[in-house]
């Protein structure tokens, strides 16, 4: 074998979806549809801009109908979106919507991808989006795609002037352009010295209609059409019916989508390479023909296919073995790497074959002792032999060599430790800092995976029938839940101690001193360490203090006194801790969400410290909270008293006891209770109270009256958060008191102005500010003001719950004269 070859299957192996993973048995449905896949060797690439933007349906009729191995390429991991299950958002909200994508496909059977790009938020325009990604590296990135998944044909979503965000029109161009390129051995040669050029047959423009709009706006031009709304005896769903399942995994996007049945037409339009009359693969051989020397491959697979009875898979297990075997000794190709991983993951499934690795604990750190157990069960009447098991991040290899009894379980121990430099569990594209709206990879080889392997993996040699098989396996905790059942998890490798910072912010106002509280949790037994404050330049704060934690998961509240002269305006406020004579800076968080598997994630453990001026008059507050944000916290580090308005209080309590009410984001999308509590809230306006209502979606019943008189919400925005602020009434109390609100108010606000604003409104409301992006009218609808009898009611589209966790004093001072229009 070439160094090239070698090289190239190296990369097949990490980008094209083979990193370790845990097996799961397929029934006879999902068997049958994996074992039609056999005889087919074709693929298809879809391109788009972000998590939910695929065609579930689509892909899903290609991979169950046509037997196609079938990708999506999303150009980011959704970062800028909003958040309607919890309150991260940035890079914690794209690690979400990465493993909902994944969810996703493991519904739809297609396989993910992804570029270096960040989701920046909505972009009126695609230059705009691919001068802030830096164009030239994202284009590689999908051509890398392209030169590794080496599909037949491209699909887009979206086209270089129909899609509306400029991220969607940006995916379009990338795609047209990366398409022309990939074949081209000029174009980004960096690349080929593990890929080879690949040239996809051609290139379709999927024409869709949502949102009222039909993409389709020259039916002159001839269209290929499919039904996706086929039925498909073998999963017993439509594929319609298959995508509402998977597009439902996106539900911190509340993509909760209909399992529709019946007919379902798609059009498709060639946008660039060869000609095609009948359908999308005129002209391509879907077949092992297209392979020099692979007639042979052909006829077993076919054979295997038309022999294979669903209810005893064994019966297949001699012929699959021959072809793994004979696919062994060809030639090295992309295509056998893929067959080949097809095959093995057959012959296991026939087998029904049950390997894992699991382990004691769900984190480890470093030093730690590790119980390992290899769990095998071979359900059939195959001859296994288990040789052996590698742990090779723990430097361990144990002989086994033992042979599987039907159906009796054999269960191995293996003792083990981390090593001392073992690295840390965290996404790879987290662990570098960004350049600017693009992730920085420290291997150029896992450009597009989707995720990383997973932290700790056990490779397991054996043999069935004789015939030898290596396969890597994820380290796994496995517990039982009481209510939900047996659960799993990939084992991680953490630091031995995390830190974190209550709050987001230190706030300097009058105070000449602030407690400063770090929470000091135990990752590890026996736990000691000297914890300090410092500042971004060095300086210690505050006395260091010594903790001991002796239990693993145990916390201690460590409180720091911090004076204004030492840290008012000091940029931030960073907590450490030494112990065994390493220091570390950082939060473990692990981010949890039913739908999806937990995510280990690093924040660093720093506050921003603040000399913000915000004086706030209104101490008692209501909250009710919506999708989710962090406005609350942000509120007690004004000084506030904050109160969650649960349901019963929504429904009975009195609203008089605060000084004044908001609505968090979305709260009327997500709160049915709400909507029935209105007429009170507006009792408590009219008797003299404060309500102050963040952006809500526009959605029929839920949204249709906000205030005290008609008003009507729009999808206005402003994404530039540069864009200029005209004061429309200077004087009004709102931009006043307490706090004197100015132009530089809105200096350093991050990723946009606001959205969702209110686009009509009754004369008695009264619009307070004017801006627009660049080469748009003025928009007026972010903040709006009406005296309601004796009281104040506000809507304000203004991203408030992006500004106060980012530490924009400006934005604290303008909220807190919201909140204060009963004091003024």
């Amino acid at each position: 074998m070439t160094e090239y070859m070698k090289k190239s299957l190296l990369l097949l192996l990490l980008v094209a979806g083979t990193v370790a993973a845990q097996f799961r048995q397929p029934n006879a449905g999902e068997l049958q549809t994996a074992m039609n896949r056999l005889p087919v060797i074709g693929s298809v690439l879809y391109i788009a801009a972000h998590p939910d933007d695929e065609n579930t349906a689509l892909l899903s009729y290609l991979t169950h109908a046509r037997s196609l191995r079938t990708g999506y390429l999303s150009i980011t991991r959704g970062e800028g979106g909003q958040n309607l299950i919890g309150p991260e958002q940035g890079a914690e909200l794209g690690l979400i919507r990465t493993q909902e994508l994944l969810a996703a496909r493991r519904v739809d059977g297609a396989e993910q991808s992804f570029t270096r790009a960040i989701d920046f938020g909505y972009s009126k325009s695609s230059e705009e989006a691919l001068r802030l990604w830096g164009k030239d590296s994202v284009l590689s990135d999908v051509v890398r795609v392209i030169r590794t998944f080496r599909p037949d044909i491209i699909i887009t979503r979206f086209s270089p002037t129909q899609g509306g965000h400029g991220h969607h029109l940006a995916s379009a161009i990338l795609a047209a352009e990366a398409f022309a390129l990939a074949g081209d051995s000029t174009a980004f040669p960096d690349q080929l010295t593990m890929l080879r050029p690949w040239k996809p047959k051609r290139m379709f423009f999927n024409h869709f209609r949502f949102g009222g709009t039909n993409s389709n706006q020259t039916p002159q031009v001839p269209t290929f059409k499919i039904d996706v709304g086929a039925y498909d005896p073998l999963i017993g769903l439509s594929y319609t019916e298959l995508a509402g399942i998977s597009r439902s995994m996106h539900r911190s996007q509340a993509m909760g989508s209909a399992q529709n049945r019946g007919s379902s037409i798609n059009e498709f339009v060639i946008t660039a390479g060869d000609t095609a009359v009948y359908d999308l693969f005129d002209d391509i051989d879907l077949t092992w023909g297209r392979m020099p020397g692979a007639k042979k491959f052909a006829r077993m697979a076919s054979d295997i296919r038309k022999r294979f009875v669903p209810s005893a898979p064994e019966k297949s297990l001699t012929a699959l073995l021959k072809l793994y075997g004979e696919l062994k000794k060809a030639e090295p190709h992309p295509m056998v790497t893929d067959k080949l991983r097809e095959t093995e993951y057959l012959i296991q499934a026939c087998a029904a074959l049950s390997v894992e690795v699991r382990c004691d604990r769900r984190q480890y750190t470093r030093g730690d002792s590790v119980s390992v157990r290899l769990i095998a069960v071979n359900r059939s009447a195959a001859a296994v032999t288990i040789g052996s098991v590698t742990l090779p991040s723990l430097g361990i290899t144990k002989g086994i060599n033992t042979t599987l009894q039907s159906n009796i379980p054999q269960t191995m121990s293996i003792p083990a430790a981390v090593p001392s430099g073992h690295p840390f569990t965290q996404p790879s594209w987290l662990a570098v800092p960004q350049d600017g709206y693009r992730y920085t990879l420290s291997d150029v080889r896992t450009i597009g995976q989707a995720e990383d392997a997973p932290p700790l993996t056990g490779i397991v040699s054996l043999t069935i029938e004789d015939v030898p098989f290596t396969f890597t396996l994820p380290v796994m905790y496995v517990w039982t839940d009481d209510l939900l059942g047996e659960r799993s998890r990939p084992a991680v490798v953490t630091p031995p101690v995390s830190l974190s910072i209550d709050g987001k912010n230190i706030l300097w106002n009058e105070a000449q001193s602030q407690k400063v509280t770090v929470v000091v949790t135990a990752l590890r037994n026996e736990l000691t360490a000297v914890v300090r404050l410092r500042t971004e330049n060095g300086w210690i704060l505050a006395p260091e203090q010594s903790v001991r934690l002796p239990k693993s998961g145990m916390s201690a509240d460590v409180v720091f006194t911090v004076h204004r002269d030492s840290a008012a305006g000091s940029g931030s406020v960073i907590a450490e801790a030494e112990t065994g004579n390493e220091v570390y800076r950082q939060e473990v968080k692990v981010i949890e969400h039913p739908h999806i598997p937990p995510q280990t994630v690093f924040r660093p453990a720093a506050i921003r410290s603040l000399d913000a001026r915000a004086t706030v008059k209104s101490r008692t507050i209501g909250y009710i909270m919506g999708a989710g944000d962090e406005i609350p916290e942000a509120l007690r580090q004004l000084g506030c008293t904050v109160t969650l308005i649960d349901d019963a209080m929504l429904a009975h309590g009195s609203f008089g006891q605060f000084d004044a009410v908001i609505a968090g984001i979305r709260a009327y999308n997500t709160r049915p209770q709400l909507l029935i509590a209105h007429d009170r809230l507006m009792a408590y306006v009219e008797n003299g109270g404060t309500y102050v209502v963040q952006y809500q979606t526009m959605e029929k019943g839920q949204t249709d009256n906000l205030g005290p008189f008609p008003m009507e919400i729009s999808r206005n925005r402003v994404t530039d958060e540069t864009a200029a602020v005209t004061f429309l009434k200077p004087t009004h109390p709102l931009l006043n008191v307490p706090n004197a609100i100015s132009a530089a108010d809105f200096n350093g606000w991050v990723q946009e102005r606001g959205i969702y604003y209110m686009g009509q409104w009754d004369a008695r409301y009264t619009p307070l500010l004017s801006m627009a992006d660049a080469n748009e009218a003025p928009q007026l609808g972010s903040l709006l003001y009406a005296r309601h009898g004796k009281g104040h009611y506000i809507y304000t589209g203004l991203v408030f719950f992006r500004q106060l966790p980012a530490g924009v004093g400006g934005a604290y001072r303008l909220f807190a004269n919201l909140i204060s229009a009963g004091k003024e």
